[in-house]
């Protein structure tokens, strides 16, 4: 009977040490390799890549097209899951990925109009914004094009569609829709549509800043196991910026501290990256999906952004006629403008529907539903019609050597 034992037990050994050993190769044989050559098609000469001890990459290129689609080839070699999803997730496309349970994601994400206003700034952008985005699409799609997909296009059965400069620039707004902020016209608009103007005063009374506060008679003082939960309560997203002047350090140089106000998650939103060409040696984070270093540092400034926290967005209560077909206006009632969406969904038949919008912009679900008078919100985010060209500015602020170079990018 112990000899069984020691013989089972024995074979569990060799078991699990051949398990653990096949994933050990097999991860080994996943991740991508920090040495070698690699023949990457459109570059017009050779590039460096050297890693560093933290494993970031330092890119050295002969010219900014080549720099670019390095940096392109990289974010696919390391992250091209994340970009990919962060493309469907604008575009209101994950149900290609994850069935119906992204339904109602989709169908909100495509309400922002992302893709549309992506294509208006892609219009808009100037050639050498057009040309990087360009370089970069080259080097996604040369990864993609000559390596095996990585573990969660497995998981899932998809291959991953080829790399776009639009891609690029929805991308952009994306990051633009998790900054933005609406304050609280929303919740108190959603509080007179329910209680009346009369209700939701009286649901949240005017009470200034410095008025007094009243003190529970038993609070949270005499509740330690209240004060102790407190401390799992997941992480609210902020941030910091401060600077200090060369005369007060100990360098005798001046330090930027910057982090944005976004939130934690894995993988990082930001991708490190050298990016050293003539006329572009920047160090410092880009987004995967975006070339440009966003945050970062050349030999002569320094620059970071963190969240404004400005009014960038209103809802308009508009009323539509019985039909739905068209919308009041100060002139008289108007037409709808309706855009038929076509939802693919993985496992299942396509989903398709018709959103609204009026020349003051789409029209949302977000808490508000319509009335029996017909009144409806549409959404007016200084997005929708802004065609200001970020990147090329961006581009430009690595490019600047003086303060007046920086400001005028």
């Amino acid at each position: 009977m112990r000899r069984k034992l020691w013989w089972g037990l024995g074979g569990l050994a060799l078991v699990v040490f051949w398990g653990v050993a096949a994933a050990w190769l097999w991860l080994k044989l996943i991740v991508p390799p920090l040495q070698g050559r690699e023949g990457v098609p459109g570059l017009s000469a050779p590039v460096t890549v050297v890693f560093d001890s933290l494993a970031v990459p330092h890119v050295m290129a002969r010219n900014e097209d080549d720099l670019f689609t390095a940096i392109g080839y990289l974010h696919a070699r390391d992250r091209l899951w994340q970009v990919d999803l962060l493309r469907h997730a604008a575009a209101g496309r994950l149900s290609e990925l994850f069935g119906t349970q992204t339904l109602a994601t989709d169908r909100a994400m495509r309400e922002r109009e992302m893709v549309r206003i992506a294509r208006a700034r892609l219009r808009a952008a100037g050639p050498d914004a057009r040309r990087v985005l360009t370089a970069y699409a080259r080097g996604v799609n040369a990864w993609i094009a000559r390596h095996n997909r990585a573990l969660e296009f497995r998981i899932l059965g998809h291959d991953p569609e080829p790399w776009l400069p639009e891609h690029t620039v929805v991308i952009g707004v994306l990051q633009a829709w998790e900054l933005h902020s609406d304050g609280e016209e929303l919740a108190l608009a959603n509080a007179i549509h329910i209680l009346g103007a009369k209700g939701a005063t009286e649901l949240l009374p005017s009470y200034p800043d410095t008025a007094p506060v009243i003190l529970p008679r038993f609070g949270t003082a005499g509740r330690p196991s209240a004060v102790a939960a407190a401390d799992f309560e997941p992480l609210p997203a902020a941030s910091n910026a401060w600077a200090v002047g060369p005369r007060w350090t100990a360098s005798r140089k001046a330090i930027l501290a910057n982090d944005p106000h976004l939130s934690l998650r894995a993988p990082s939103i930001w991708y490190l990256v050298g990016a050293h060409a003539p006329g572009y040696e920047v160090v410092g984070a880009t987004i995967p999906g975006v070339p440009v270093v966003v945050l970062g540092h050349n030999a002569r400034l320094g620059w970071g952004f963190t969240n404004a926290m400005v009014d960038d967005m209103d809802f308009v209560v508009e009323q539509l006629s019985a039909d739905s077909t068209r919308v009041r206006t100060a002139t008289g009632w108007a037409p709808v403008t309706a855009v038929a969406e076509t939802i693919a969904v993985k496992g299942g038949a396509p989903v398709i529907y018709t959103r609204r919008r009026t020349a003051h912009g789409p029209l949302v679900d977000m808490g508000w539903s319509a009335d029996s008078a017909g009144r409806v919100l549409a959404m007016r985010w200084v997005a929708q019609d802004s065609t200001s060209d970020e990147l090329g500015a961006v581009l430009g602020f690595g490019r600047a050597t003086t303060l007046a170079q920086f400001q005028s990018a």
